[in-house]
């Protein structure tokens, strides 16, 4: 199954699109302008750890988790799928058999759309924003109106291809797809939330790409203020102060992504 082409079937998303005008009290004019917005700050983000965003500094590609798998294996000797096992926990039957069901699954990135905000940050607390001539509509990318793992597995090894037809799009398209999941909240949500309604740690909008991701790709990197401030304090207060290896290695780190960004090798936002 291709799962890029069934994200390019969009004529049940335009119906629902447009059902959802015909029910809003102002005609649609409302959500007419979220969709708008969208499409004109649409990109993709992958929130990382510190230690992930130093690989991309140090020229190496960033990893999907069967790479990352593969590379833990050809080190320690360890089989890859117990490697696998290990690193995905509850989620490796779930995550195995959603990207088996597709074409390349098994290359398949994932992020999250974005139109402004500090991303996923459960999965890392640095949000690297793709360059928006990253995607070009001959790529192969894909959007799922929410969490591939959570929503569009029907048991632990079936997907439901159905409602993946229903809830996915391609880049041109995910302005409506996300009209169509936020439509109902629009009303109560001023527009300088909608970056955190469209991406937050609550849900999101993910993004599926094959696409290989380096430095190059990275045009801004969002941290939050108090984060910030917390890795400022670890690197530079203090030098005196014992910390642990760990400690150091996320100190040696955040001194690597601020050289990074004084090089302008990409542009370190605090929000």
């Amino acid at each position: 199954m291709d799962l890029f082409q069934l994200a390019k079937e969009v004529g049940e998303l335009l119906r629902r699109f447009e059902e959802a005008k015909a029910r809003a009290k102002d005609g649609g004019s409302l959500l007419d302008i979220f969709a708008r917005r969208v499409e004109e700050a649409a990109c993709v983000s992958i929130n990382m750890r510190p230690s992930v965003l130093t690989e991309l500094i140090h020229d190496r590609k960033h990893q999907n988790i069967y790479e990352w798998a593969a590379e833990q294996s050809r080190l320690s000797s360890r089989p890859v799928e117990e490697v696998l096992m290990d690193k995905l926990g509850e989620y490796f039957i779930r995550r195995i058999h959603f990207d088996d069901a597709f074409q390349n699954g098994r290359r398949f990135r994932y992020g999250t759309l974005n139109i402004g905000g500090l991303g996923a940050s459960r999965y890392g607390q640095f949000c690297t924003v793709l360059r928006s001539d990253f995607i070009d509509p001959e790529d192969q990318l894909a959007y799922l109106m929410s969490d591939s793992l959570r929503d569009y597995m029907l048991t632990e090894t079936e997907v439901d291809v159905r409602r993946l037809e229903h809830e996915s799009a391609t880049h041109s398209h995910v302005a409506k797809l996300a009209a169509v999941k936020h439509g109902r909240e629009l009303a109560g949500r001023p527009e300088s939330e909608w970056p955190g309604m469209v991406c937050d740690d609550d849900g999101y909008i993910e993004a599926i790409f094959v696409k290989d991701v380096g430095l190059s790709a990275v045009v801004e990197v969002r941290v939050s203020q108090t984060e910030y401030d917390r890795l400022f304090d670890f690197a530079f207060t203090d030098y005196t102060q014992a910390h642990d290896d760990a400690t150091h290695a996320l100190k040696s780190d955040f001194v690597n992504i601020l050289r990074a960004s004084s090089e302008y090798r990409f542009t370190l936002k605090r929000m």
